[in-house]
């Protein structure tokens, strides 16, 4: 990010010692940030949901209770 604001801030923060004084241009920091990025994601769903017409066996996955991505890929889980 070239923010003429923001990367001063982030400078100012790295060469602060006192911890209070830091917080505070970091908040700064983080303010301007949310100006000109409202959003910022920090993690994605780790659970994926999916189906077709044609899948059949969904209710013992339903019956489980949940199903990993591990479990998928190394077919300990009979569908059938």
């Amino acid at each position: 990010m070239n923010n003429p604001v923001f990367e001063p801030l982030l400078n100012q923060a790295q060469i602060t010692v006192d911890s209070g004084k830091r917080a505070a241009v970091l908040q700064k920091a983080w303010d301007r940030f949310y100006e000109v990025h409202p959003i910022a994601p920090l993690a994605i769903a780790d659970e994926i949901y999916g189906g077709r017409k044609d899948l059949v066996g969904m209710w013992k996955i339903l019956q489980m209770g949940r199903l990993t991505i591990r479990e998928i890929f190394t077919c300990r889980i009979s569908f059938l």
